[in-house]
C-alpha cells in the first residue's frame, strides 16, 4: 500500500514498506518503522487511511513532524511528500502494484495459433487430393 524510503541517515535508500494502516513511526523495536535516529521519539508519528481513502499523517504528543519542510500536527499525505521525523527525511510513496503473471494467457495464446495452423495445412492438404 504505502512505501517510505529514507533520503539521509546513515543508511539512505532504505526502504519500509506496509500494507496493513495504521503505520506508526518512532524509537521503539515493536513499531512498523523503527528509526533509532536523534531527534526521533519512541512514539513520535502515525499514518492513518481515512475513510475517503487518504493518508492522514498525525504527530503524537508533541513531537515535531514536518511535510515538505513545513511543521505539521496533521497532514493528508500526497505521492512524493517528504516526511520529516526528528532528523530522519522520509519520502512518501504508493506502492508499486503487484504485476500479475500473464504466462497462462500467453500460454493458451501460443497454443491456439498452433492449433489453427495445424487446421489450415490440414485444409489445404484436403483440398489438393
Amino acid at each position: 500500500m504505502i512505501e517510505l524510503i529514507v533520503l539521509n541517515d546513515r543508511t539512505p535508500g532504505r526502504r519500509f514498506q506496509s500494507d496493513a494502516a495504521p503505520v506508526r513511526l518512532g524509537r521503539r523495536g515493536d513499531l512498523e518503522i523503527s528509526l533509532p535516529d536523534s531527534g526521533v521519539w519512541d512514539l513520535h508519528a502515525e499514518i492513518q487511511l481515512n475513510p475517503a481513502g487518504w493518508f492522514d499523517l498525525r504527530g503524537l504528543g508533541q513531537a515535531l513532524v514536518t511535510v515538505n519542510q513545513e511543521p505539521v500536527s496533521e497532514h493528508r499525505l500526497r505521492n512524493g511528500d517528504v516526511v520529516g521525523i526528528g532528523s530522519v527525511k522520509l519520502l512518501f510513496t504508493l506502492r508499486s502494484a503487484p504485476q500479475r503473471s500473464l504466462v497462462l494467457r500467453e500460454l493458451g495464446v501460443w497454443l491456439l495459433i498452433a492449433a489453427m495452423l495445424v487446421l489450415a495445412v490440414t485444409i489445404l492438404l484436403s483440398i489438393g487430393r
